[in-house]
């Protein structure tokens, strides 16, 4: 067996004498326990007969020092580590993502040193792994429970001497730390994805890191996807649009071939924007609140080299006047190159479920509607 992921609630002394005594363990290189409220101290029997663990999701409890000298004893050949705390849900990401980046003849030798490839971690706990210089794929998120001054300092470090390493960047933290390490994207050479989760506030900071974002983009010519992430401060609750402005720049990026935009609020002309001012936009997803179609809109998509398409909407859309003529025009349209297109949301009239057939008919298996119920 070489993947196991547990989840439950039974003492740590259970837990470890359950996995010992139902599994081979010894060849083991995924192994899964976030969902599992279990420190790395407690887990510390089960690593020690993993030595050829390589992917590890557990609980960033206890004390991150200990964690970290644990970790480097019993998994010297570790690779990607996701170390966040118990109570987060749902953020994870398969460690599958990582894998076809990996290469035999850079393989970490049987030593007690650790080097990372994936790493996904709280921005407080960036001062645990200064000691890692080879990491592909870094998510930081700002952890709102356990603010710490030095952070910034920390992940600045983490960010800098992994310049040349990083291929994929996925950062959710507070508008004030995004907006200090915004310049000092241009330094990643390698850097081909980003992945930038906005907190909305009462300052308006967000509307900085927005333009920082695209400035840098735009000079960054190994970058070819982004997605943004729109999302409030948990401590506050405004309702703000962004800018159409900085749609349709970061859209007209030539070099940008993939883009997400998530957002509970974005006009309809500003996603219009965005598909008329893009040229050479491979990948579409939007997930917003409340998504209002357009025949403009799928006439804007019309001319893209689309091969991606997904449209994602919370509420039910909102279909303006020659929206569903507007659908069949782009369906017919690409039909051929479209290898996927997904709308997601509450269709309730005939009216509308003639479009959703029309697409299936058109695009057979390529064509997927999600109905989100309310």
């Amino acid at each position: 067996m070489i993947s196991m992921t547990i989840s439950g609630n039974a003492r740590p002394s259970v837990f470890i004498r359950n996995a010992f005594s139902r599994h081979v363990i010894s060849h083991l290189q995924y192994l899964d326990v976030s969902n599992y409220n279990i420190s790395i101290h407690a887990l510390q029997p089960l690593l020690m007969a993993c030595p050829n663990l390589e992917y590890l999701a557990v609980c960033s409890e206890g004390y991150g020092i200990e964690n970290k000298a644990i970790l480097a004893t019993c998994c010297p050949r570790l690779r990607h580590l996701y170390y966040r705390p118990f109570h987060v849900k749902g953020s994870i990401r398969p460690f599958t993502l990582y894998h076809n980046h990996d290469h035999d003849e850079d393989r970490p030798s049987n030593t007690n040193q650790m080097s990372l490839r994936g790493l996904h971690i709280d921005d407080v706990d960036a001062i645990h792994f200064l000691d890692q210089r080879q990491i592909a794929h870094l998510h930081l998120e700002h952890n709102w429970s356990r603010m710490n001054v030095s952070a910034l300092r920390s992940v600045y470090r983490l960010m800098d001497q992994n310049a040349r390493t990083l291929v994929l960047l996925d950062l959710a933290l507070s508008p004030d730390m995004l907006e200090a390490l915004i310049p000092s994207f241009n330094s990643f050479i390698r850097l081909t994805s980003l992945r930038i989760s906005i907190y909305l506030d009462l300052r308006f900071t967000s509307v900085v890191n927005l333009n920082q974002i695209n400035a840098m983009a735009a000079h960054h010519p190994t970058l070819n996807y982004i997605a943004v992430s729109v999302i409030r401060n948990p401590f506050f609750n405004p309702v703000i649009n962004i800018r159409p402005p900085f749609i349709s720049e970061i859209a007209s990026i030539p070099h940008l071939k993939q883009i997400e935009w998530l957002s509970l609020h974005t006009p309809a002309i500003t996603l219009t924007q965005l598909f008329r001012t893009a040229t050479e936009l491979e990948r579409v997803i939007v997930r917003i609140g409340s998504l209002t179609l357009s025949w403009e809109m799928f006439d804007a998509l019309v001319r893209l080299p689309l091969d991606t398409l997904e449209l994602a909407s919370v509420e039910q859309p909102r279909l303006l006047p020659d929206a569903l003529h507007g659908l069949r025009h782009f369906i017919d349209h690409h039909a051929g190159p479209l290898s996927s297109m997904t709308i997601s949301g509450c269709i309730c009239s005939d009216r509308d479920y003639d479009a959703i057939a029309y697409a299936y008919q058109k695009l057979g298996p390529r064509f997927k509607f999600h109905r989100v119920s309310h």
